[in-house]
């Protein structure tokens, strides 16, 4: 919602100085410069909070920007229906962002910050990383790793062996 709200509001400060230009020509100039410039807090509010994603920064930002640029030639082409069709485009900015949204949610939920699943160690593992079959273990310390899908959280850490695992 907010950077729905600062795209709206840089589309017609942008559309309002353009007023001299083509209607067309003002039109696209304000949506492609209001979309560049608030895709980038339009990322970092997702990435952070609408998904609370561990991705990767680098890859979720690579899919990010394709996405967003396959939403912007869209949004460009359906902002020019809505306009061409009569609609005024401040009205017709709104009608085209509410049509693409859920395109735009689903691919960053399925897709961009998609959960990464961690599972943890069973005791099998547990044991074939710390030796198993009777092995001394004691004193050793190993990593953990475990992910609580209902909780949605993800925990490391470390534990020492004091005594060897049994079957």
């Amino acid at each position: 919602m907010i950077s729905f709200v600062a795209d709206y509001i840089l589309f017609n400060l942008i559309y309002m100085i353009l007023s001299g230009f083509s209607v067309s020509l003002a039109l696209d100039l304000a949506n492609v410069i209001a979309r560049l410039l608030s895709a980038g807090l339009n990322y970092t509010l997702n990435r952070k909070f609408v998904f609370k994603s561990n991705v990767s920064v680098k890859r979720s930002a690579l899919q990010y920007g394709l996405l967003a640029a396959g939403i912007l030639v869209l949004n460009t082409i359906v902002l020019e229906i809505y306009t061409f069709i009569g609609i005024p485009p401040k009205i017709a900015k709104v009608m085209t962002e509410c049509t693409l949204f859920m395109i735009s949610l689903l691919v960053q939920k399925k897709f961009i910050f998609k959960k990464v699943q961690h599972q943890p160690k069973s005791n099998a593992a547990i044991k074939e990383q710390t030796g198993g079959n009777n092995e001394k273990t004691s004193g050793r310390t190993y990593k953990w790793d475990s992910y609580s899908e209902s909780d949605n959280i993800y925990t490391s850490g470390y534990f020492r062996v004091d005594r060897h695992i049994s079957d």
